[in-house]
Protein backbone atom coordinates (compact mmCIF):
# COMPACT_ATOMS: atom_id res chain seq x y z
CA UNK A 1 0.00 0.00 0.00
CA UNK A 2 2.79 2.45 0.87
CA UNK A 3 4.53 1.96 -2.46
CA UNK A 4 1.44 2.64 -4.51
CA UNK A 5 0.71 5.79 -2.53
CA UNK A 6 4.25 7.09 -2.89
CA UNK A 7 4.20 6.23 -6.59
CA UNK A 8 0.93 8.14 -6.82
CA UNK A 9 2.56 11.22 -5.32
CA UNK A 10 5.44 10.98 -7.76
CA UNK A 11 3.07 10.63 -10.69
CA UNK A 12 1.08 13.68 -9.59
CA UNK A 13 3.86 15.87 -8.27
CA UNK A 14 6.89 15.35 -10.45
CA UNK A 15 7.37 17.54 -13.47
CA UNK A 16 10.70 16.95 -15.18
CA UNK A 17 12.18 19.43 -17.61
CA UNK A 18 15.39 17.81 -18.82
CA UNK A 19 16.61 18.11 -22.38
CA UNK A 20 17.13 14.68 -23.86
CA UNK A 21 19.99 15.68 -26.13
CA UNK A 22 20.46 14.14 -29.54
CA UNK A 23 18.33 11.13 -30.39
CA UNK A 24 19.41 8.43 -32.81
CA UNK A 25 19.01 9.57 -36.40
CA UNK A 26 19.47 8.30 -39.90
CA UNK A 27 21.60 9.86 -42.61
CA UNK A 28 21.46 9.16 -46.31
CA UNK A 29 24.10 10.15 -48.84
CA UNK A 30 23.41 12.91 -51.37
CA UNK A 31 23.09 10.45 -54.26
CA UNK A 32 20.92 7.88 -52.49
CA UNK A 33 23.72 5.91 -50.84
CA UNK A 34 23.16 3.51 -47.99
CA UNK A 35 21.56 4.70 -44.74
CA UNK A 36 23.80 4.91 -41.71
CA UNK A 37 22.32 4.67 -38.24
CA UNK A 38 24.13 6.61 -35.58
CA UNK A 39 23.49 6.11 -31.92
CA UNK A 40 24.18 9.42 -30.23
CA UNK A 41 25.06 9.54 -26.55
CA UNK A 42 22.46 11.11 -24.27
CA UNK A 43 21.68 11.88 -20.64
CA UNK A 44 19.46 9.52 -18.66
CA UNK A 45 18.37 11.17 -15.41
CA UNK A 46 16.34 8.87 -13.17
CA UNK A 47 14.53 10.33 -10.17
CA UNK A 48 12.70 9.07 -7.12
CA UNK A 49 10.17 11.21 -5.23
CA UNK A 50 9.41 10.46 -1.58
CA UNK A 51 6.77 12.20 0.55
CA UNK A 52 7.24 12.10 4.32
CA UNK A 53 5.41 13.54 7.32
CA UNK A 54 7.26 15.36 10.09
CA UNK A 55 6.89 13.73 13.50
CA UNK A 56 7.99 15.55 16.65
CA UNK A 57 8.54 13.76 19.96
CA UNK A 58 10.19 14.72 23.22
CA UNK A 59 13.04 12.66 24.60
CA UNK A 60 13.57 11.92 28.31
CA UNK A 61 15.31 15.31 28.78
CA UNK A 62 12.30 17.13 27.27
CA UNK A 63 14.12 18.04 24.03
CA UNK A 64 12.25 17.88 20.74
CA UNK A 65 13.35 15.20 18.30
CA UNK A 66 12.22 15.36 14.70
CA UNK A 67 11.84 12.29 12.52
CA UNK A 68 10.32 11.81 9.08
CA UNK A 69 7.96 8.96 8.21
CA UNK A 70 6.68 7.94 4.77
CA UNK A 71 3.07 8.90 4.13
CA UNK A 72 0.65 6.03 3.67
CA UNK A 73 -1.58 3.58 5.44
CA UNK A 74 -2.35 4.83 8.94
CA UNK A 75 0.21 7.62 8.63
CA UNK A 76 -1.96 10.08 6.73
CA UNK A 77 -1.53 13.84 6.63
CA UNK A 78 -3.80 16.13 8.63
CA UNK A 79 -4.22 19.92 8.70
CA UNK A 80 -1.17 21.54 10.27
CA UNK A 81 1.18 18.65 9.42
CA UNK A 82 4.50 19.44 7.74
CA UNK A 83 5.33 17.28 4.72
CA UNK A 84 8.73 16.95 3.08
CA UNK A 85 9.07 16.05 -0.60
CA UNK A 86 12.51 14.73 -1.50
CA UNK A 87 13.78 14.11 -5.02
CA UNK A 88 16.90 12.03 -5.41
CA UNK A 89 18.43 10.63 -8.52
CA UNK A 90 21.38 10.31 -10.81
CA UNK A 91 22.35 10.96 -14.42
CA UNK A 92 22.85 7.36 -15.47
CA UNK A 93 23.47 8.32 -19.08
CA UNK A 94 26.79 8.74 -20.81
CA UNK A 95 26.27 12.42 -21.64
CA UNK A 96 25.81 15.52 -19.48
CA UNK A 97 22.29 16.91 -19.07
CA UNK A 98 22.57 20.53 -20.19
CA UNK A 99 20.21 23.23 -18.94
CA UNK A 100 18.76 20.67 -16.55
CA UNK A 101 15.81 21.84 -14.45
CA UNK A 102 13.33 20.21 -12.09
CA UNK A 103 9.97 21.80 -11.33
CA UNK A 104 7.78 20.72 -8.43
CA UNK A 105 4.29 22.06 -7.78
CA UNK A 106 3.17 23.03 -4.32
CA UNK A 107 0.38 20.44 -3.91
CA UNK A 108 -3.19 21.72 -3.64
CA UNK A 109 -4.34 21.96 -0.04
CA UNK A 110 -0.84 22.83 1.17
CA UNK A 111 1.28 25.95 1.68
CA UNK A 112 4.99 26.17 0.94
CA UNK A 113 7.19 26.42 4.06
CA UNK A 114 9.36 29.46 3.38
CA UNK A 115 13.10 28.84 2.96
CA UNK A 116 12.68 25.07 3.06
CA UNK A 117 13.79 24.37 -0.53
CA UNK A 118 17.19 22.69 -0.24
CA UNK A 119 19.61 23.70 -2.96
CA UNK A 120 20.97 20.81 -4.94
CA UNK A 121 24.70 20.80 -5.66
CA UNK A 122 25.19 23.29 -8.50
CA UNK A 123 21.48 24.23 -8.62
CA UNK A 124 19.74 27.54 -8.07
CA UNK A 125 16.22 27.65 -6.61
CA UNK A 126 13.55 29.90 -8.12
CA UNK A 127 9.82 30.17 -7.43
CA UNK A 128 6.53 30.81 -9.18
CA UNK A 129 3.45 32.53 -7.78
CA UNK A 130 1.50 32.44 -11.06
CA UNK A 131 0.89 28.75 -11.64
CA UNK A 132 4.30 28.05 -13.17
CA UNK A 133 4.20 30.69 -15.93
CA UNK A 134 7.19 32.65 -14.61
CA UNK A 135 9.91 32.04 -12.03
CA UNK A 136 12.08 34.38 -9.94
CA UNK A 137 14.39 34.01 -6.95
CA UNK A 138 12.36 36.33 -4.70
CA UNK A 139 8.70 36.66 -5.73
CA UNK A 140 6.99 39.92 -4.85
CA UNK A 141 3.41 41.17 -4.90
CA UNK A 142 2.10 44.75 -5.09
CA UNK A 143 0.75 46.01 -1.75
CA UNK A 144 -1.06 49.30 -1.12
CA UNK A 145 0.43 51.02 1.92
CA UNK A 146 -1.42 53.16 4.48
CA UNK A 147 -0.47 56.34 2.60
CA UNK A 148 -1.94 54.98 -0.66
CA UNK A 149 1.36 54.15 -2.38
CA UNK A 150 1.77 50.78 -4.05
CA UNK A 151 4.96 48.92 -3.14
CA UNK A 152 6.30 45.51 -4.09
CA UNK A 153 6.71 43.32 -1.03
CA UNK A 154 7.84 39.71 -0.59
CA UNK A 155 5.08 37.31 -1.66
CA UNK A 156 3.45 35.40 1.21
CA UNK A 157 4.00 31.66 1.44
CA UNK A 158 0.35 31.02 0.48
CA UNK A 159 0.96 32.47 -2.99
CA UNK A 160 3.80 30.09 -3.97
CA UNK A 161 2.64 27.59 -6.62
CA UNK A 162 5.85 25.96 -7.95
CA UNK A 163 9.52 25.52 -7.08
CA UNK A 164 12.20 25.04 -9.72
CA UNK A 165 15.82 23.96 -9.40
CA UNK A 166 18.06 24.94 -12.32
CA UNK A 167 21.55 23.64 -12.86
CA UNK A 168 23.52 26.49 -14.40
CA UNK A 169 26.12 24.24 -15.91
CA UNK A 170 25.60 20.59 -16.60
CA UNK A 171 24.53 17.54 -14.66
CA UNK A 172 27.49 15.35 -15.58
CA UNK A 173 27.24 11.61 -16.23
CA UNK A 174 27.11 10.03 -12.78
CA UNK A 175 26.02 13.38 -11.28
CA UNK A 176 23.58 13.18 -8.38
CA UNK A 177 20.36 15.08 -7.70
CA UNK A 178 19.38 15.60 -4.08
CA UNK A 179 16.73 18.26 -3.46
CA UNK A 180 13.83 18.70 -1.05
CA UNK A 181 11.16 21.14 0.05
CA UNK A 182 8.47 21.30 2.73
CA UNK A 183 4.80 22.20 2.77
CA UNK A 184 2.18 22.61 5.52
CA UNK A 185 -1.19 20.90 5.09
CA UNK A 186 -4.07 23.43 5.26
Amino acid sequence: MKRSLILGFSTLALVLAAPIGHAAFFSQGFFGGSAIAQNAQRPDVRLQLVAEKRLVARNSQGQEQVTWQAIGGQNSARPGDILRYSLTGKNQGNRAARKFALTQPVPKGTTYVMNSAAKGKGADVIYSIDGGKSFVANPTVPVRTANGKVENRPAPAESYTHIRWQWGGELAPGGNVNIAYQVRVR
